[in-house]
């Protein structure tokens, strides 16, 4: 393909990377923070 090719494979590429990076962010943070927080008081119950 030509240089102009390539750069808009490249841009979208990195817009494409960029989306999934903030999606994933956005869904696996809440999760995880849960899973902690569901942890700790599992520990919690079991040490009192």
């Amino acid at each position: 393909g030509s240089k102009m090719e390539r750069v808009l494979i490249q841009t979208a590429l990195i817009n494409t990377s960029q989306v999934v990076k903030r999606e994933f962010t956005a869904s696996t943070v809440p999760s995880l923070s849960f899973w902690h927080i569901a942890h700790y008081h599992s520990i919690q119950s079991l040490t009192d």
